[in-house]
């Protein structure tokens, strides 16, 4: 019904994101338009970690195995599929065989920009939902490898998460002598002074796909630390505007340290964020090559 509706309202082009169950929307393969799939990542509870050799080999309920063949289904019927990394672009043909368009991510760098009245002060900002694959544990842990007398305030911003987790953060902070906060559901205008207040970003879930979180800090002249993994490597450059470690809380740890205690440095690196997303990530040069890409599917 929905796929018919598309066509008589003349539409050109049908764009779809990803769907709760199925990733790929059932209306995106009942249409006979051209279809684009922006497609964040494949499913990671059915393609990850080996998941999908264990669905092959029937380990597996008869309903998730059900789920794999509609997303497969859907998927061959997709004419188009885009995506905001490269990296996403390699998982979208090991996992379905299509190649894809790469979109990067937009900012508006009017709305994300520094704050000169806004001091920093020795906090850690992250931002994301507190789930397992975002490693909100992963962050303290690697906070109580700091000298304390240097450990900086961690506040952890979330637009949703479970309970139980919040509670497993506080209870390790507590033990391990870490201020934290918890901002659920924070306005834009105070995400903002968040990461204007802050003297990092902190950045670490695990293999991101390509996350507006960093791009928002460094439009903001916020290094951002994270992991040399994902969609990470594509926007945040090493040495320049932040850094990347590999997934070793002693060596985030240091890495975090090395900026909060060097205002030259952290200087330096928000600067240069700044820059980095002016020069590629603003909305204004994302929007153009969506929209050029998306006419070369147009029938003339």
């Amino acid at each position: 019904m929905i796929g018919r509706a598309f066509e008589a309202d003349a539409c050109d082009i049908v764009i779809g994101h990803i769907d709760k169950f199925t990733q790929v929307p059932l209306p995106l393969g009942k249409t006979s338009l051209p279809t684009v799939f922006f497609c964040v990542e494949p499913n990671r509870s059915l393609y990850d970690g080996g998941n999908l050799s264990k669905l092959l080999g029937g380990v597996t309920d008869h309903f998730t195995r059900k789920l794999v063949q509609l997303d497969r289904q859907l998927a061959t019927s997709i004419m188009q599929f885009a995506c905001n990394s490269f990296y996403t672009r390699d998982s979208i043909y090991h996992t379905y065989g299509k190649l894809a368009w790469v979109i990067p991510s937009g900012v508006d760098v009017n709305e994300f920009c520094p704050k000169p009245e806004i001091k920093k002060e020795n906090l850690i900002l992250v931002v994301g939902v507190l789930m397992r694959h975002k490693a909100p544990e992963f962050l303290l842990q690697s906070v109580a490898q700091i000298e304390e007398r240097y450990r900086p305030r961690v506040v952890f911003v979330y637009p949703r998460g479970s309970e139980t987790m919040r509670a497993e953060l506080q209870e390790y902070a507590d033990t391990n002598r870490i201020e934290v906060e918890f901002h659920p559901r924070v306005q834009m205008k105070d995400l903002v002074e968040l990461y204007n207040r802050a003297k990092v970003c902190a950045y670490p879930p695990i293999m991101e796909p390509g996350g507006l979180v960093p791009l928002e800090a460094q439009a903001c002249g916020t290094p951002v630390v994270a992991m040399n993994e994902g969609g990470n490597r594509e926007e945040v450059l090493h040495g320049v505007t932040g850094l990347l470690t590999n997934r070793d809380p002693k060596e985030h740890g240091a890495a975090i340290e090395q900026l909060i205690r060097n205002d030259k440095l952290l200087d330096r690196m928000g600067k240069a964020g700044r820059d980095w997303v002016n020069s590629k990530w603003t909305w204004e040069k994302i929007v153009p090559q969506f929209e050029n890409a998306l006419q070369t599917l147009v029938k003339p």
